[in-house]
């Protein structure tokens, strides 16, 4: 009785495909997973500057946190999404003289104003959102700066 010989090599082919679809799905999560996180590193430098000039503003313009708010909105990156930050994200408080850190002070020169915001970054690798419990990652920045006008007047 003769035994047919199955050719190797066919056999091969299919055994590299079917390894090289395995490999495949996690290569793509791992890529997928570095662009989400350099996403929201991009996103976290575009905040820190936001909240920067923001500090800055606030320095010569301490007593009026709406416009200091708009400051923020006006320097920060539009393909972020930083820009639409709601007034609740955006904290803005002149820090007691005292040395507490609590935000009591009143603006007056000497003192130093606080500015810090924190944005909801989105996930959109399942993977990672799966691994730190949400599909959001809250990024914060806070900036201070010396109050040098009491006042927004000129």
């Amino acid at each position: 009785m003769k035994t047919k010989k199955i050719k190797s090599s066919k056999m091969e082919k299919g055994q590299s495909f079917v390894e090289f679809s395995l490999i495949l799905v996690f290569l793509l999560i791992l890529v997928s997973a570095i662009v989400d996180l350099g996403w929201m590193f991009f996103n976290s430098i575009a905040l820190r500057a936001a909240v920067q000039e923001a500090a800055t503003f606030a320095s010569i313009c301490p007593d009026d946190a709406a416009q200091v708010r708009n400051r923020f909105r006006q320097s920060a990156s539009d393909p972020t999404g930083i820009s639409q930050l709601g007034d609740e994200q955006i904290q803005v408080c002149i820090l007691d003289p005292g040395g507490s850190g609590k935000c009591t002070g009143t603006p007056e020169l000497g003192n130093q104003i606080k500015v810090s915001a924190t944005y909801f970054h989105k996930i959109f690798t399942p993977m990672v959102g799966s691994f730190i419990g949400a599909q959001e990652y809250p990024i914060t920045a806070t900036a201070q700066s010396l109050i040098l006008r009491d006042t927004c007047s000129p």
